[in-house]
């Protein structure tokens, strides 16, 4: 039977499930952890790709795409099992982002790079937690040359500035971002209602650990702990977050949505959440500046000092880390045969290799890669490359639940920033989140009590002791 080109997974670690026999007990399902850390092969060309960009480049989203994987080791002896993987209520997958690089406010239509989804939305996301209190720290050190009515002829300079791409250069090949009065009042950074400061790490905090894969605290009905991460929407044209079997978030299980869950086991704080979402949604639908995210000095921007450096300016770390961390590439630059000798597969014709699971397992489930090809992020890039724009997702927005939050008149999406069908408005809405979660397993009391301990939580979460927030209850179903 030939393999359908699909999708895969990669991780610091992958998962290997083991689909054991099993029924009315709902035991029939467990995983098994590879001792050994999968390293992501970052090939030398994606510094090539990086070279090409600077402090004056920008990063827009494209699309969201699905490699399904094939475990290392697997056993299916049971109808419920096969029957629960053949509805697509268990994948083993993983997402990737594709995305454009920007030039002069231009983004190229014709060239996408591929990053996985965690890398992505860490680093995109914790640009824009950033970005407000990047301007607020500016606006209160600068304040003096608001309240002094510099700030108009400052405006002027920086909207000047801003068109014609020149910023203030600091040195060290930095292109610093123009002090501008009226964002201090749009994020209220004169006032006492600015909480920014009070719950930065939470937030950053909290996107880290989303990205990275975070423990929920609750269970799947066969005793499994749920985890949750980002994943490609049902149509590719956003994120969800999404629940998984597997700490590495690779095992996506529609049983129970994410919005079903109690909240309290995963933060502590409402602000913090909406912050949180507010820094995703922007991270998918605004188009990122690779600029730093430092202000200059707004008297030396006034005097025209260095404004019009033309050279070079480095990228700010949340892009550069897509290509560092995430070992970025353009899909023009990969193809199935680019290892010079044509021997790329994804693993498709590894079905007879020592896989437990033989042929009558084969003959039925369909994949991209194995977990092992899976590690190399040029095959990755050669698949999705090779699919030609025909790409597959997984979630099941139906049993999951969706972020997107529809009105009645059919009004846009949320997360998906694609057109939301009337039957997307189901289950459990993103913005419901608390209320559901809160009211789920009695958490909404629980709530209640605790709300009088914020003020010394946030002192925690702020100190580095997040994780013992989130870990120190006990599970509330």
């Amino acid at each position: 039977m030939k393999m359908l080109p699909l999708a895969t997974t990669i991780g610091t670690s992958s998962i290997i499930l083991t689909m054991a026999a099993a029924a009315s007990d709902n035991s029939s399902i467990r995983r098994l952890s590879r001792g050994d850390n999968a390293i992501l092969r970052n090939p030398s060309r994606k510094l090539d790709a990086a070279q090409q960009f600077d402090g004056s480049s920008s990063i827009k989203f494209s699309k969201c795409v699905d490699i399904k994987t094939l475990p290392d080791n697997y056993q299916v002896d049971d109808d419920a099992v096969t029957s629960t993987i053949k509805s697509g209520d268990l994948v083993s997958t993983k997402s990737y982002v594709l995305f454009h690089m920007c030039n002069g406010g231009t983004c190229y239509e014709d060239e996408e790079y591929i990053v996985d989804i965690n890398t992505y939305t860490k680093n995109i996301a914790s640009y824009y937690a950033n970005y407000e209190g990047a301007i607020c720290q500016a606006c209160n050190k600068y304040a003096d040359f608001c309240s002094s009515g510099n700030d108009d002829g400052g405006n002027s300079y920086n909207n000047n500035n801003n068109y014609n791409n020149n910023n203030y250069y600091n040195g060290g090949n930095r292109q610093l971002k123009n002090f501008d009065c009226d964002e201090c009042d749009q994020y209220s950074c004169f006032s006492n209602n600015n909480k920014y400061n009070a719950y930065n790490d939470a937030i950053n905090n909290l996107i880290d650990d989303i990205s990275d894969c975070l423990r929920t605290g609750s269970y799947a009905s066969n005793a499994e702990e749920l985890y949750v991460g980002p994943m490609c929407s049902a149509n590719g044209k956003g994120i969800e977050l999404a629940l998984f079997l597997d700490n590495e978030c690779t095992t996506y299980t529609a049983e129970k949505a994410f919005g079903s869950l109690p909240s309290y086991y995963m933060y502590s704080s409402e602000y913090v959440f909406e912050a949180t979402k507010d820094s995703f949604q922007k991270a998918y639908s605004e188009t990122t500046s690779c600029e730093d995210l430092d202000v200059a000095n707004p008297y030396n921007q006034a005097n025209d000092d260095g404004a019009n450096y033309d050279g070079n300016q480095e990228m700010n770390a949340y892009c550069q880390q897509l290509f560092d961390e995430g070992g970025a590439l353009g899909l023009s630059s990969c193809s199935a045969n680019d290892d010079q000798n044509g021997n790329y597969n994804y693993g498709n014709d590894d079905q007879n290799n020592g896989n437990n699971g033989g042929d009558d397992f084969l003959s039925w489930y369909t994949y991209d890669m194995t977990v092992d090809n899976a590690q190399d992020i040029n095959q990755v890039c050669s698949a999705v490359s090779e699919m030609g724009g025909s790409y597959s997702n997984y979630y099941n927005k139906y049993k999951s639940g969706t972020w997107n939050s529809a009105s009645s008149s059919g009004g846009g999406s949320y997360l998906d920033m694609g057109d939301v069908e009337e039957s997307a408005v189901v289950a459990v809405g993103f913005l419901s989140f608390f209320l559901i979660g809160a009211v789920a397993g009695g958490a909404w009391l629980y709530k209640k009590q605790k709300e009088k301990e914020l003020d010394s939580k946030l002192e925690r979460l702020n100190s580095g002791t997040f994780e013992s927030i989130r870990t120190d209850k006990g599970t509330m179903e």
